[in-house]
C-alpha cells in the first residue's frame, strides 16, 4: 500500500507577516489615541475646575462686602450675568446662618432648584464635588467656599455648579473621531502591510520555492535574481552557490560513470573476443581485461570519494 504524504496547510509566512504589522498598527494606533483622549479629557477637565475656582473667588469678594452692608442687588447681578454664557448652571450666596441672600437668577428659580436647595452645606475651606450623570461620566462640577476676610473671619458661603456636558460632547465626538480615524488607519495599514510583505517577501519566497523544485528534479541551471543586500539577498546566493555546487559534483559523477561504462563495455568485448582470437592475440586481450579492472577499481575508489561528500543522515 503505497504511503500518501499529506502537506500541512496553515497560515502562509505573508499572511503571519501582515497580521502581525496590523497588530502592531492596532496597538500604536490605540496608544496613540487613547493618549490624545485622556490629554484631551485631562486639560477640559483643568480648564473647567480653574475657571470655577476663579469665579469662585472673583464672587467672593462682591459678596463679602455685599454681605457686610447688607445690600444683594449688585450681587444679584453679578451672579445672574455668570449664567449668561451657560458655563455657569447655578450660583447662589448664602449668608452665615445659611439663608439664601443672592441667586444667579428669578427669585422663585432657587425655589425650584433641588440641588441649591439639598446640596448646601457650612464650608470651613474650599470643596470641590464631581456630579455624574446616568452613565456615570461627569456632567458637571459643583464649588463650595466659605466667604471670609483676611482675618478668617467667614460672612456666608458660595455656592456655583457649571457645566462640564459641553465639553463631555466634545469628548465622546473626538473620541467618535479616534474611532473611525482609527478603524480607517487600520485598514489601510493591513493593505499597505499586505502590499509590502507580498512585494518584500512574499515573491522572492515565491522564486525561491520553484528553483528548489527544479534542483529536487535534477535541474541545477536555475539561478534566483535578487539583487538584494538584506536577509532574502543572502539566501539567494547561497542557493545560487548550493545548485553550482550540486551541478559540478553531478557532472562529476555523470563523467565517472561515463567512463565506467566505457570500461565495462571494453571488458565484456575483449571477454566475448577472447576464444575466438589467437593465443599471441589473447595475451594482448588479458592485458586489456587486466587494465579494465584496474581501471574500474580505482573509478570505483573515486566513487566513494564522491558518495562521502553527501551527508544522508545525523
Amino acid at each position: 500500500m503505497a504511503k500518501t504524504h499529506s502537506r500541512h496547510r496553515g497560515f502562509s509566512l505573508t499572511f503571519r507577516l501582515s497580521l502581525s504589522f496590523t497588530l502592531l498598527i492596532i496597538l500604536l494606533m490605540g496608544m496613540v489615541g487613547f493618549s490624545i483622549f485622556i490629554r484631551d479629557r485631562d486639560t477640559f477637565t483643568k480648564d473647567t475646575i480653574n475657571r470655577g475656582w476663579s469665579l469662585v473667588h472673583s464672587t467672593n469678594v462682591i459678596a463679602r462686602d455685599a454681605i457686610r452692608v447688607k445690600r444683594y442687588n449688585a450681587l444679584n447681578e453679578v451672579l445672574t450675568k455668570l449664567k449668561i454664557d451657560g458655563f455657569v448652571m447655578e450660583a447662589a450666596v448664602f449668608d452665615k446662618e445659611g439663608k439664601v441672600v443672592a441667586f444667579g437668577g428669578p427669585g422663585n428659580d432657587f425655589e425650584e432648584n433641588t440641588y441649591m436647595n439639598t446640596a448646601y452645606k457650612k464650608v470651613d475651606q474650599q470643596k470641590l464635588v464631581a456630579l455624574k450623570n446616568q452613565d456615570q461620566n461627569i456632567a458637571a462640577f459643583a464649588f463650595a467656599s466659605p466667604i471670609s476676610d483676611d482675618t478668617g473671619k467667614i460672612y456666608g458661603y458660595t455656592h456655583i455648579l457649571v457645566d462640564f456636558s459641553k465639553a463631555l460632547k466634545h469628548l465622546q465626538e473626538t473620541g467618535y473621531n479616534l474611532i473611525v480615524i482609527f478603524v480607517i488607519a487600520v485598514f489601510l495599514g493591513l493593505i499597505m502591510a499586505r502590499y509590502i510583505v507580498v512585494k518584500s517577501v512574499g515573491k522572492p519566497v515565491a522564486e525561491l520555492m520553484k528553483a528548489t523544485e527544479k534542483v529536487s528534479v535534477g535541474d541545477f541551471s536555475c539561478r534566483l535574481d535578487i539583487p538584494r543586500n538584506d536577509e532574502l539577498g543572502s539566501l539567494a546566493q547561497a542557493f545560487n552557490i548550493m545548485s553550482d555546487q550540486l551541478g559540478v559534483l553531478f557532472d562529476s559523477i555523470k563523467h565517472v560513470v561515463n567512463e565506467m561504462s566505457s570500461t565495462t563495455d571494453l571488458i565484456v568485448q575483449r571477454s566475448d573476443d577472447f576464444e575466438k582470437a589467437d593465443p599471441s592475440i589473447q595475451k594482448e586481450f588479458i592485458k586489456e581485461i587486466n587494465h579494465g579492472a584496474k581501471r574500474l577499481n580505482r573509478i570505483s575508489l573515486q566513487l566513494d570519494s564522491l558518495a562521502l561528500q553527501f551527508k544522508t543522515k545525523e
